[in-house]
């Protein structure tokens, strides 16, 4: 009866700090709604456009949408999100200066198929001069609980000094790296 007893115990103890822990598993893998290699593939395609755009009077180069539908270029609110691929004021915004009609199509495309792969933003991470994307956001998320996709064009990418002062990799497959902050 005593080691009945003993398990019964050990096994609420254990359900306890089980719920008192984060599980996050699909956050702390590359699991996506679409083959690995098509997300990859529209990263880099991603990058590519990124690259494009021109630096902000603040430096930052990102996209991104806020909780109220308002899409951000630059870290400049542009449009609501709904209606931005149509939208004139969009289309000649001067991140887009750069881009040909194609391009900005294919921006939008490819904005909103990593957003179906739970990649909802972009920025070029100064402290190691690489595009971050971010990962299956959660409600109350801060960069320091944040998951983020880099894509991997050489090893030093995620081998360098910089890199591991600031992020470690906890996944990667295919080109791609999921990544934390330390």
């Amino acid at each position: 009866m005593r080691s009945i007893l003993f398990i019964a115990t050990l096994l609420i103890v254990g359900v306890f700090l089980l719920s008192k822990q984060e599980i996050d598993l699909p956050r702390n893998h590359l699991v996506f709604e679409n083959d690995i290699n098509n997300v990859a593939d529209s990263i880099k395609r991603m990058e590519n456009l990124m690259n494009k755009f021109p630096d902000s009077k603040t430096g930052i180069v990102n996209y991104f949408v806020d909780y109220s539908g308002y899409l951000y270029l630059n870290s400049e609110k542009t449009s609501p999100l709904k209606g931005a691929i149509d939208n004139p004021k969009v289309r000649n915004d001067k991140v887009f200066v750069d881009f040909s009609e194609k391009e900005i199509d294919e921006f939008f495309y490819l904005m909103a198929y990593l957003w179906r792969n739970y990649i909802t933003t972009c920025s070029r991470e100064p402290s190691i001069n690489h595009f971050i994307f971010s990962y299956r956001v959660k409600e109350n998320e801060t960069s320091e609980n944040g998951r983020f996709v880099i894509m991997v064009h050489q090893q030093r990418d995620t081998t360098s000094t910089n890199f591991k002062r600031f992020f470690k990799v906890i996944d990667n497959k295919e080109g791609l790296a999921l990544i934390r902050s330390k």
